[in-house]
């Protein structure tokens, strides 16, 4: 008989191992990256020795007054400190003129620097008014692009903090367009208050609309400055005609290219306006301005340009 074959031994299955779930195997992937520890440089203080470069650090020891500022912005990086001590260098000289001629206006009669510095602290700590011009204008006198700016904005300043006046819209439209302009935009300023701060404009009159634009009989020649003047009640032009445009000639030919920028300057500032619309000088166009007379005449007298004696047209 044939034999049977025997069944073949059978491997005993082991149980199966649970499973972990998607997002746990993916925790455990992701364990080492998690956990790993990120180096770092060791720097945990700031110091100038770690924040600066030697040519920083040098600066800093020949020049102790920047070292605040050098910490300050040598914690955000090298190049903003470095143009840092470069702004301070720019801003010395600025800076000086503008508490000299402060403190020469608080203490004129003052023997020493030091008296005359202890006069206006005594002044400014004892006048919320003061305190908040003076505040305002060392504002100004940091944001100003020119030189030039920093005698007006220290006379704009001591005129209110020494006579205890609050800031007013004066103040800061006159303390915002000194900041605004540039060297060659502050000499047409003054150039322009020089051709039209006249007392045949200003006398007499609460507020002068000005004209700059190039005459009638020559179109293709230079701008000139002209302002609007009632006619007389005995003019053979009137009732037809109310008033007329008199010519107060034209700028020197380095300032014609500044003109129109220092007029829209003028006009944010809130220190001169657009003509009104049916007014006799409405002529609209940024060559066009009305400005108010004690405005335009204080800022002749912060610039410099007083008015100027003419002799009186019509």
């Amino acid at each position: 008989m044939p034999k049977k074959a025997l069944p073949k031994p059978t491997k005993k299955r082991s149980a199966a191992k649970p499973t972990a779930s998607p997002s746990k195997a993916l925790a455990v992937r992701r364990a080492p990256v998690a956990t790993a520890k990120r180096k770092t440089s060791g720097k945990l203080a700031v110091t100038p020795t770690q924040v600066f470069p030697t040519a920083t650090a040098s600066y800093a020891v020949s020049h102790p007054d920047a070292v605040p500022f050098l910490l300050l912005f040598g914690t955000v990086g090298v190049a903003l400190s470095v143009a840092a001590t470069l702004a301070l260098d720019t801003l010395r000289p600025a800076a000086r003129a503008f508490g000299a001629r402060l403190e020469s206006a608080f203490a004129p009669d003052a023997k020493t620097p030091e008296e005359a510095a202890r006069v206006l602290r005594v002044k400014i700590e004892s006048s919320p008014n003061a305190q908040r011009a003076t505040l305002e204008g060392v504002r100004r006198l940091l944001d100003s692009i020119a030189r030039e700016a920093a005698e007006p904005l220290a006379d704009l300043t001591a005129e209110y903090a020494s006579g205890d006046k609050p800031v007013d819209g004066f103040f800061r439209g006159a303390a915002r367009l000194l900041a605004d302009l540039t060297p060659e935009e502050f000499a047409a300023l003054r150039a322009i208050l020089g051709r039209t701060c006249r007392e045949d404009v200003i006398l007499g009159r609460a507020e002068v609309s000005l004209l700059y634009r190039p005459r009638n009989d020559d179109r293709d020649g230079p701008a000139h400055f002209t302002f609007s003047r009632p006619l007389a009640e005995d003019d053979p032009r009137r009732p037809g005609t109310k008033g007329e445009w008199a010519d107060l000639g034209p700028l020197e030919a380095h300032h014609t290219q500044h003109v129109l920028h220092v007029v829209q300057l003028l006009k944010l500032n809130a220190l001169a306006n657009d003509p009104r619309v049916g007014g006799f000088a409405a002529t609209s166009g940024p060559e066009n301005f009305v400005v108010a007379a004690t405005v335009w005449r204080r800022l002749a007298a912060l610039l410099g340009s007083p008015l100027v004696a003419r002799k009186k047209n019509g």
